[in-house]
């Protein structure tokens, strides 16, 4: 957890979320943890933690004092800009529903993944938060995608494309059939190229990916599994 401080590294972010890891597990923190921890730190202590194998919802209802919701009551406080998690995804997304902490119009929340590609990098969203989304949501995510793609990845002008399972416009279910129409009448018609395939991502055709969060959770877990399998075999060729 980072308190103001918007220049702070993704690598302190990542010992933060070490350090606190590790008070949930009943350890104490060495004077060796608490040294390397970067200025503009401070840890605020919870008494409970929610498990990755447990309910989002029952968690963040029979445990009051987990750190996850701790984390949104200092956003909501605006005591923090920003939170890091590793830790239960569905409570992250539930907490955030709870405390209605969203952009404004922002009807659904969705996870973006960064994914690499020939030409950079792009981001997938949605890949696992809204499963049964509505055609808003899915705009919604283009527009959040395309600030992430600018702000954060440094593309000018990212491009957003609708995934499906062809790039002409008489392909897919309703859900993105409804989807491509809506970004077509929409402000973001300009950034729009229309649907394109699994097979596009990597190939650099968008900047911007959009997809449900059950087709984008399969995406990424089939890219996760076929980086693992040829790591395997081309260490196993070479040694």
């Amino acid at each position: 957890l980072m308190t103001r401080n918007l220049k702070a590294s993704v690598e302190r972010a990542l010992f933060l979320c070490i350090v606190t890891a590790i008070g949930s597990m009943g350890l104490f923190a060495t004077d060796i943890y608490l040294a390397a921890l970067p200025e503009m730190t401070q840890i605020f202590h919870c008494t409970q933690a929610i498990g990755m194998e447990e309910s989002p919802v029952d968690g963040l209802r029979k445990k009051p004092d987990n750190s996850i919701s701790r984390c949104w009551q200092l956003l909501c406080q605006k005591e923090v800009d920003g939170i890091v998690s590793a830790g239960n995804t569905g409570a992250m997304v539930a907490g955030g529903m709870f405390t209605r902490r969203f952009l404004k119009n922002v009807k659904r929340p969705g996870i973006a993944a960064v994914m690499p590609t020939k030409k950079g990098f792009c981001v997938l969203i949605d890949v696992g938060a809204n499963t049964q989304p509505k055609a808003e949501h899915l705009y919604q995510y283009g527009v959040m995608g395309s600030l992430f793609a600018r702000r954060i990845l440094g593309h000018e002008n990212p491009k957003i494309g609708l995934m499906n399972v062809g790039s002409e416009e008489a392909k897919g279910n309703s859900l993105a059939k409804e989807t491509l129409a809506l970004f077509n009448s929409s402000p973001s018609k300009s950034s729009f190229i229309g649907n394109i395939e699994g097979r596009d991502i990597h190939q650099g055709v968008a900047e911007v990916v959009v997809c449900d969060g059950f087709v984008g959770n399969v995406v990424l877990k089939v890219c996760e599994g076929l980086y693992q399998y040829l790591m395997e075999v081309t260490t196993q060729e070479i040694l």
